[in-house]
């Protein structure tokens, strides 16, 4: 798990003193071992604690999210590429001579972000022009959309564990229990954030 305040208060500086009436995002650009990846940040669509990566590999955009959480009033984030988005990487943006590493790609994340401005885009027309991957398993979705009522498989409850951080993770399954996993989906229109979407159906 990472410290990221200080890139997270960058970011939410620059969003409030930008012209989001007509844009809807913030775009950051950052090349790694020769592949673009763009890092956008929107408080629309329940996407306010999140980033939305857009990775570029041979004409192929695989889309994914990075969660961020406050904590004793710091935010932090763990580094979690979804296993088929890594399997689809490792020998490529991931490979590093001569083995494949996730953490120095987000270290350049971070790095490029707080040295760098971003631009200010409609980032539901951007998402649109990429070619993008289609994930086999809905589990590697980036998108939180539901739950589900069903029990949740051990390769659910393992992803909530790398992708969220330990305090949240441990909310998430203690509110899921026995009888509830998560629905993960590719459209951004059906975009939840986890924490409202709890809190909202803490009762059901």
């Amino acid at each position: 798990m990472a410290n990221i305040t200080n890139m997270i208060d960058k970011i939410f500086t620059e969003y409030k003193n930008s012209n989001m009436i007509i844009n809807s995002a913030l775009k950051y650009r950052f090349s790694y071992n020769g592949y673009n990846t763009d890092v956008f940040y929107t408080q629309k669509d329940e996407l306010q604690n999140q980033l939305l990566l857009a990775i570029t590999v041979d004409n192929v955009t695989y889309i994914t999210t990075l969660y961020f959480y406050k904590k004793d009033k710091e935010y932090c984030m763990q580094f979690y590429l979804p296993n088929e988005l890594y399997e689809q990487l490792q020998f490529s943006l991931l490979y590093v001579d001569g083995h494949c590493a996730v953490t120095p790609y987000f270290e350049k994340m971070i790095n490029h972000i707080m040295k760098n401005h971003p631009i200010s885009v409609r980032h539901r027309d951007e998402l649109r022009n990429y070619q993008n991957y289609v994930y086999e398993d809905e589990k590697n979705n980036p998108y939180f959309k539901t739950t589900r009522r069903v029990s949740m498989s051990a390769k659910m409850r393992s992803k909530i564990k790398k992708k969220y951080d330990e305090d949240l993770a441990t909310k998430i399954l203690d509110f899921c229990g026995t009888t509830k996993t998560l629905v993960y989906t590719s459209n951004i229109a059906e975009s939840k954030d986890i924490e409202v979407y709890m809190n909202a159906h803490s009762s059901t």
